[in-house]
């Protein structure tokens, strides 16, 4: 005979194993967990094999490379998710593809006459920008296809190959003596095995056919039913993505690229088990507030939830933050350790809101969100100004 506590059990377990939001962030964190573990593993040895001054240009890469690949699609691969049929979702990845096309052709025409024509000393891994622009552009595209056919095995696994393939590129790169070089190498074959997983994955869950039909009238017409994503969401993803990484521009011009190492090492050793929730928990809070009939309530809870999980995450950096660089990463990192308890409550703001920000495009209210990101970029400013001050 079961008791009580057993049936009970039995019972939330059916319930979980029946939720398909639940079911959903469960196979993303899991996948996720895998790719933001493996860099994280590999840390120690990257701290070992660079320098923090080759850490630190590399940091200035990513932000860049960051910032001009989230805009690489005009923001339609949100859009993805919206129509009622696949046919004119198959079209709005075909639209989002040809202007990742017609960016990176812009970009590198500009990074060449950049270093070539007008700088040509300094900054040589600009010209690397646009084949991060490239794959980083269209694995996005690709993303929220596989999120509209709940694919998040798929994925989970575009994930794990990109983790996979860019650690093992970063260690042989530095073992074969590419330095910085490796570095670059290894970000941008990772993003080239998330896009072959991607590609893969077509073959379970192909584009409708007549998707391939529409014209480029059609695809016109499809830009303008949904232009507030290239209007609105664009420049607030482009504030938000640089208010996450302006500090590295900041410190870069501020102090050394030494300094700038330290910083990127605590951002990102910090930011990992943040971006595991965030990117798991986004990708189907996305779906789930489209299709609910309470969306404040949904968001509500989404808010407390992220809040609730950053702070316990953060609190051994606020607490131990040095002692738990020097010990994982070596004496030569403990600046980096000091930073983890000022870069705390900044990460936490960020990532408490960032997770559940679709809400604005799911309602195509992306105005909002960009004030917001406009305010957020204004009082971060603000807090830099005063602490140069000090």
């Amino acid at each position: 005979m079961k008791n009580n506590a057993e049936r009970t059990n039995e019972s939330l377990l059916a319930r979980l194993r029946g939720n398909t939001f639940i079911r959903g962030i469960l196979t993303l964190m899991s996948g996720t967990a895998v790719a933001q573990l493996i860099p994280i593993a590999i840390s120690p040895l990257l701290t070992r094999l660079y320098s923090p001054s080759e850490l630190g240009i590399f940091a200035l890469y990513l932000s860049t490379a960051s910032i001009v690949s989230v805009a690489a699609t005009g923001r339609y691969e949100l859009a993805i998710m919206l129509p009622e049929h696949d046919d004119e979702a198959g079209n709005l990845i075909r639209l989002s593809l040809i202007i990742v096309a017609a960016l990176t052709v812009l970009a590198t025409i500009s990074t060449v006459a950049w270093q070539f024509c007008l700088d040509g000393t300094t900054a040589p891994w600009i010209l690397f920008l646009p084949a991060a622009l490239a794959l980083a552009g269209s694995g996005q595209a690709l993303t929220y296809w596989f999120n509209r056919k709940a694919a998040y095995g798929q994925i989970a696994k575009s994930r794990m190959a990109q983790a996979v393939i860019m650690s093992l590129v970063q260690i042989v790169g530095a073992v074969g003596g590419l330095k910085l070089y490796g570095l670059i190498g290894g970000h941008l074959c990772g993003l080239l095995a998330s896009l072959a997983a991607y590609w893969a994955g077509f073959f379970k869950h192909p584009v409708p056919a007549t998707a391939k039909k529409g014209d480029f009238h059609h695809l016109n017409e499809l830009a303008k039913k949904y232009s507030n994503f290239i209007k609105y969401s664009t420049p607030m993803a482009l504030l938000n993505i640089f208010s996450l990484n302006f500090l590295v521009y900041v410190l870069g011009m501020a102090f050394d690229t030494e300094t700038l190492g330290h910083y990127s090492l605590a951002n990102r050793v910090m930011n990992a088990p943040l971006m595991f929730m965030s990117s798991s928990f986004s990708a189907v809070f996305f779906e789930r507030i489209i299709k609910s009939e309470n969306k404040l309530a949904v968001y509500r809870k989404s808010l407390i939830l992220n809040t609730a999980l950053g702070a316990i995450t953060l609190l051994p950096f606020i607490f131990l933050g040095e002692q738990i660089f020097t010990v994982i990463f070596g004496d030569e990192w403990a600046v980096a350790g000091k930073m983890t308890f000022y870069l705390a409550p900044w990460l936490l703001a960020s990532f408490a809101v960032g997770s559940v920000s679709t809400v604005f495009s799911a309602q195509q209210k992306d105005n909002i969100l960009l004030w917001w990101q406009l305010a957020y970029l204004a009082a971060g400013s603000i807090i830099i100004f005063v602490l140069r001050k000090m």
